[in-house]
């Protein structure tokens, strides 16, 4: 089987089980993500963590923003600019009021809440993905 086909087979297999998870399950599920990443070296040492911000079929990584900022990471998530096909990172303090659905339905900032973030400044980049 090719490789292609292998992945879609594996990312539609991956996408069957997340549907079928009931809140709570998906919510043990990310808590454990979450757990696992908060204790990792790499995130401790990093000071600007940019997260893509989850839709609601993905391991919830808008907690992880909630925590990260209190614990007084920068955090940065993308900023898709429509029209110029570019990608910004803006910089989060308050995701429950600075967050709107933009393209594609995800969430990003508000316009009036874009504080740039240069990509060399990054140290960590958080992905929720179905399968890598």
């Amino acid at each position: 089987m090719k490789k292609k086909k292998l992945k879609d087979l594996i990312r539609k297999d991956i996408s069957e089980r997340l549907k079928n998870l009931n809140k709570t399950e998906r919510r043990k599920k990310s808590l454990r993500i979450k757990e696992k990443l908060f204790r990792s070296c790499e995130f401790k040492r990093a000071k600007t963590v940019m997260f893509f911000v989850s839709r609601e079929d993905e391991v919830d990584t808008q907690n992880m923003i909630r925590q990260a900022i209190r614990m007084g990471k920068k955090v940065g998530v993308p900023l898709i600019r429509e029209g110029k096909k570019e990608l910004l990172i803006s910089q989060i303090i308050d995701i429950d009021k600075e967050l709107v659905k933009g393209p594609y339905s995800i969430y990003q900032p508000d316009k009036n809440f874009i504080r740039v973030i240069k990509q060399e400044d990054l140290n960590l980049i958080i992905v929720p993905g179905l399968a890598f």
